[in-house]
This record gives structure tokens, C-alpha cells and sequence, in this order.
């Protein structure tokens, strides 16, 4: 059963300071880009590039959908989410941003630049969703703080280590 809060946790948590942070650097994006349109490509060409940054961008897109639905639904349970993309990191929305979707537009545009932009989002998100894991500590207690041990907040990169540690007691 979760701890009672004396703030309630909103439907939005972070969002749309992520949304405004995203915009933000999406636009930097685009000028720079503008501005020297030959410097920052992959030079690969579009007939490698395109195809990848659209499965790219499909499967980010299903996650972050994915994700916001499961959230959703638990905020309107009060229960705390931690499968599918849950159980790979704690904040998927976010990661489906940082780690999928904003690579897959750089591919799309031909711009290694949005590698940079994802980079700089992530790190930004890692330190904004902070009192959104409060919140859940307050509301989630003990369950929450288990949680955290076990998977990472906004990189899902830590499946890794749990694939070799699970692999070695085979």
C-alpha cells in the first residue's frame, strides 16, 4: 500500500519543463544547422540514413507511447509501474526521448548534432525528474527505494549488467 503525501503527484510530473527544455534545444538545432548546413553531417548518405532514423523514430515512438499509457494508468490506480519499459528504467518517457527519438530525427536530418542534443537532454532530464523521484519516495516508500537499486533513472543501460550477472549464475 503506498505512503499518504501531503502533495499529490500530478499527471505531468516534469513534462512540460522537458517539453520546453527539448523545444529549446530543437530550435539551437535548426540554427545552427541552417547556418552551415554542410558541417555538422554523417556524410553517409540519405539512402542509409533515412530508412534507419525512421525505424528509429517508430520504435522510440511506440516506447514513448508505451510508456505514457503505462504511467497513466498507474497514476489513476495509485500503484507504482515498474514493467515493460518500466523495468528497464525508471523514467522511459524521458529515455525514449533522449536515447531513441532525438538520434532518429539527427539521422533523419543527416546531423550528428542531435547525437549532442540528446546528450545534453538526457543529462539535463536526469537532474530535472529529481523531485519526481522524490514524490515517489514519499508515495511509494520502501517499494520505490527497491526500485531504484535495481534500475536506472533515465539511461536504460542497466539491463546490461543485470543480463551479465544473470548470465554468470547460469
Amino acid at each position: 500500500m503506498p505512503a499518504q503525501t501531503s502533495k499529490p503527484m500530478t499527471r505531468f510530473g516534469v513534462g512540460p519543463w522537458v517539453i520546453l527544455l527539448f523545444l529549446a534545444g530543437a530550435a539551437i538545432l535548426f540554427a545552427v544547422r541552417a547556418h552551415f548546413p554542410d558541417t555538422f553531417r554523417f556524410g553517409i548518405g540519405s539512402q542509409v540514413l533515412r530508412p534507419a532514423g525512421f525505424a528509429l523514430l517508430a520504435a522510440g515512438l511506440a516506447l514513448w507511447l508505451t510508456a505514457i499509457v503505462a504511467v497513466q494508468r498507474a497514476i489513476s490506480q495509485r500503484r507504482l509501474v515498474t514493467t515493460g519499459a518500466f523495468a528497464f528504467c525508471r523514467h522511459p518517457v524521458y529515455a525514449s526521448w533522449a536515447v531513441v527519438i532525438t538520434p532518429a530525427i539527427g539521422l533523419l536530418l543527416d546531423t550528428w548534432l542531435a547525437f549532442v542534443l540528446a546528450v545534453v537532454f538526457g543529462v539535463a532530464v536526469r537532474a530535472a525528474v529529481a523531485s519526481e523521484e522524490r514524490n515517489m519516495e514519499t508515495l511509494f516508500g520502501d517499494e520505490y527505494r527497491a526500485y531504484c537499486r535495481r534500475t536506472p533513472a533515465v539511461l536504460p543501460f542497466g539491463w546490461l549488467s543485470q543480463f551479465r550477472r544473470s548470465r554468470l549464475d547460469v
